[in-house]
Parts: C-alpha cells; sequence; structure tokens
C-alpha cells in the first residue's frame, strides 16, 4: 500500500482477511473440553484465524480458548480443551472459499446473569465487557455474529423458560447495540447431568428467542448429540465434536443464505 504522492513509501502487510468473524461466548462447552484437540483440516493460516486471549492474531489451533498469555483474566479457563471451532472454521473456509476468524470470551460455569452487562459495556474485567471490547478491538468493521453456547448452568438450578428468555434477550439486544451483531444460540447438549425437564426449559427458552427475538437467528439444536456415556456435561469426543460443528455450520448456513 502506499500513498498517491508517496510512491516511494510503500507499507506492507504480510495477512489481511476480509471474511467472516464471530466471536465464541458461553460456558464450558464453547470453550471447549474435548479429549483430543482439534484441527482446521487443510484449511490452515491465513484462511482460519484466531484473535486469542493473548490480543495476538494467529493461526487457529485447539485449545481455541488457551489461557496462555491471557490479558483479561476475567475468562482465564485454565481446564479448555479440543473444540468444534477449528472444525467449523475449516468447513466454512472449504465450502464458502473465504477466510473466517474466531475471538473466544466463553468462561466455563458461568450463569447468564454473569454475562449481563452492568456500568461501562467495555469494562474489561467483566465477561461482557471484555467480549464487547475485544471485538470492537480486534474487528473494528463488526462481527458477523456471537455464538452463544450457554444454559448448562440455569439447567442445573431449575431455572424456568420465562426467566431465561428474559434475561438472554435483554443479553441479545445489549450485543445489538454495543456490536451491531446478532446471537446465534444452540439449544443445549442431552447432558445427563441435568434433568430432561431442566434442560427442556432452557431449550424452550432457545427455541423462543429463535422464533421471536429480533436480535437471534437460529443455531444449532444440539440436543440430538448425547454426552453419554464419555461425560455428564461436555462434548468430548472427536467424533461428537466433529457433529457438532456440522450441526453449527449447517445453521450458519440456513441463518446467513450460505
Amino acid at each position: 500500500m502506499r500513498w498517491a504522492d508517496a510512491a516511494n513509501s510503500p507499507v506492507a502487510m504480510e495477512q489481511i482477511g476480509i471474511g467472516e468473524v464471530f466471536v465464541i461466548a458461553g460456558q464450558s462447552n464453547a470453550s471447549g473440553r474435548g479429549t483430543n484437540n482439534q484441527t482446521t483440516g487443510v484449511y490452515p493460516y491465513p484462511s482460519v484465524t484466531l484473535y486469542g486471549n493473548d490480543y495476538v492474531w494467529k493461526r487457529l489451533q485447539d485449545p481455541t480458548d488457551s489461557p496462555v498469555n491471557q490479558v483479561d483474566a476475567v475468562s482465564d479457563d485454565s481446564n479448555a480443551g479440543g473444540s468444534v471451532w477449528p472444525i467449523l472454521g475449516g468447513l466454512i473456509a472449504q465450502y464458502e472459499t473465504v477466510p473466517v476468524a474466531f475471538i473466544p470470551c466463553a468462561m466455563g460455569g458461568t450463569g447468564i446473569s454473569q454475562w449481563e452487562p452492568s456500568g461501562s459495556h467495555t469494562n474489561k474485567t467483566t465477561l461482557y465487557g471484555s467480549m464487547v471490547w475485544r471485538a470492537g478491538y480486534a474487528i473494528p468493521g463488526g462481527v458477523r455474529a456471537v455464538l452463544w453456547w450457554q444454559g448448562e448452568n440455569e439447567a442445573a438450578a431449575g431455572i424456568n423458560q420465562p426467566v431465561y428468555f428474559a434475561a438472554y434477550t435483554n443479553l441479545s439486544a445489549s450485543i445489538a447495540s454495543d456490536l451491531g451483531a446478532v446471537v446465534m444460540p444452540c439449544k443445549l447438549e442431552n447432558a445427563s447431568e441435568y434433568s430432561e425437564a431442566a434442560q427442556a426449559q432452557i431449550n424452550a427458552a432457545i427455541g423462543q428467542a429463535w422464533s421471536n427475538d429480533v436480535n437471534t437467528v437460529q443455531g444449532p439444536d444440539l440436543s440430538v448429540i448425547s454426552t453419554q456415556p464419555e461425560d455428564t456435561v461436555h462434548l468430548i469426543t472427536t467424533v461428537k465434536l466433529q457433529q457438532a460443528a456440522g450441526l453449527w455450520y449447517s445453521a450458519m448456513t440456513n441463518a446467513f443464505g450460505w
């Protein structure tokens, strides 16, 4: 790149990506608890990238939510492992033939109330503020969507559909205002840790948001995947992470018209 009146003073950058950018938010399954780290397949950097917790752009590889040199301690997750995100990134790069990037902001064990904005919406000591600040700093031009994988905390607490829906729509409205982005929430995986009735309440709230919230687009229904027998809460095997990534990708093609 050079100024028209300064032809002898070019400025060069090795990599420039123009494509799809997604924020990852929620709790442990969003962070990743897979036994094995996943890969993007044959679509490495610069096609699939990550704005890491260390505020450095790099090739996307697991653990996507790595805490190494983490800047914002509020989402420091030392248990991060294999995840769906490298697989999903590879699918997008392969079939949409565009670069794709992710900004991981998830934190294991968090409830939706911990994600609600309070005070300054860019306060990096809060989960919401860290997410908004990082998304705006890394991608001044905006992100496509916030990928929301959360609700296990509320299933464990027995929160009902109306309460979760109200909390979720407050969050999605704030995200729309602060980032100009939609939220794509998934229905929860079939986890043996919680009763079917408790999970059904959260998934019903997500389904209600899919249908009735203007700031939401329909995400994947992960209830078709069971955490058993490997785990009571998390998707940990490569096969199940691949299945979940495929469902995320299918939801994206439908929501974004790819």
